[in-house]
């Protein structure tokens, strides 16, 4: 399959399996040694890279971050953090004059986390750094060099990737639906095949486990899985939005939740995690199940009953009752099966919450003959506190 997305600043069609991850790419590819293989798991924070859409600029980890994520966005390697005439971005001088670097191992990865909260605004240096390790410098002077960029100006050439990219979404190709029901027609044809939300777990199956997970799905750009909305009585999150996005969301409305998901993994892995994805994959180790059972959410299920029947929303089943043991959760004999969860919601009765999520990483089924779920959209609900108003919001 064709990928185009902008590489510093430079367009780049790439002919690739759909498991290839940026990392590898970059460096053996691109031969973009910049980026460092540490972990190889979205721990250490050595290959953190920026990019960018319309919806702004994130870190995120190369090294679990497959190609066809990459589709219509730009990214932006620390070899593209400087200028092109050399000027230095304000971070990297930073790490200079604050002695930021010691082996330097660690510290491509730092100024492109350093760089996107920069151009972010954002001066919460400890949570924005929190997903880069170093075993040198014991930190105080990278955070010196963070808060001594801080406010500076952000170098004009960072802006350029956002006014580059087009708003015209690129082809669809099998792997990548755009809506849906694009991805039900095309899961109706491949019942067996993976689908990837954040690839923050996922992403290790390829890296530790090397497996094979074709066919695949990204489900990144189904913008109809996306956002959150609010009315007095209920929130609706799509399954794809994104641990920081909900976390930034919830904040004023449940503040214990807020600071659990800040909690959660880094800033890198928060950008590329989703709530329904947390929940799909049936972890041991996901975060957000224990919060939502709790608050007595349930799931509404997308499935098919048969060839040819129409897929519909199921009414309700329970977080409890949606996962069978370590990395399993139950589901209706369907047409489409792959494994753990699948199109979901939330719901909550207990006067403050009631949720609703749609979707997830590696669906496996789908409905017949419901109405839609609650939400105007297939989006995920979550009762907020009574009189918020009507939102969408990104943070």
């Amino acid at each position: 399959m064709a990928i185009r997305f902008l590489l510093n600043g430079e367009a780049q069609v790439v002919e690739a399996d759909p498991t290839v991850t940026l990392l590898d790419w970059l460096r053996e590819a691109r031969r973009l040694t910049g980026t460092k293989e540490g972990c190889n798991e979205g721990d250490c924070g050595a290959c953190t890279v920026m990019v960018t859409d319309q919806g702004g600029a994130r870190a995120l980890n190369a090294c679990i971050l497959f190609l066809p994520q990459l589709d219509g966005k730009a990214v932006r390697t620390v070899e593209g953090i400087a200028g092109a005439d050399g000027t230095l971005h304000p971070v990297q001088q930073a790490m200079i004059d604050h002695h930021g670097s010691q082996c330097g191992f660690c510290t491509p990865g730092f100024v492109v986390s350093m760089a996107t909260a920069h151009l972010n605004g954002r001066t919460d240096h400890d949570d924005q750094l929190a997903g880069n390790l170093c075993r040198c410098t014991g930190y105080a002077p990278i955070i010196r060099a963070a808060e001594a960029a801080a406010d500076a100006p952000v170098p004009a050439w960072m802006h350029e990737d956002l006014a580059a990219l087009s708003d015209a979404p690129a082809a669809e190709t099998p792997f990548i639906p755009r809506t849906s029901d694009n991805l039900a027609e095309w899961y109706a044809a491949n019942p067996e095949a993976t689908l990837i939300a954040g690839a923050t777990d996922v992403g290790l199956w390829v890296t530790k486990g090397l497996r094979d997970l074709s066919p695949v799905a990204f489900l990144n750009q189904c913008e109809d899985l996306k956002g959150i909305v609010a009315n007095q009585e209920t929130i609706c999150v799509g399954a794809m939005t994104t641990l920081a996005e909900f976390g930034a969301f919830i904040a004023d409305r449940h503040p214990s939740l807020a600071e659990m998901i800040r909690r959660y993994g880094s800033v890198q892995v928060r950008n590329a995690a989703t709530i329904g994805g947390n929940i799909a994959n049936g972890s041991p180790i996901g975060d957000s199940p224990p919060a939502l059972i709790a608050l007595g959410a349930t799931l509404h299920l997308r499935e098919r009953g048969g060839p040819g029947a129409a897929c519909r929303w199921r009414s309700s089943l329970s977080i409890t009752a949606s996962r069978t043991g370590r990395r399993g959760s139950s589901s209706r004999p369907s047409v489409f099966r792959s494994s753990p969860t699948r199109y979901g919601s939330t719901n909550c009765r207990n006067g403050s919450i009631r949720t609703f999520l749609p979707s997830a990483v590696r669906s496996t089924s789908w409905s017949t003959g419901a109405p839609s779920p609650p939400c105007a959209s297939p989006l995920a609900a979550w009762g907020g506190r009574r009189n918020a108003p009507p939102v969408w919001r990104r943070p």
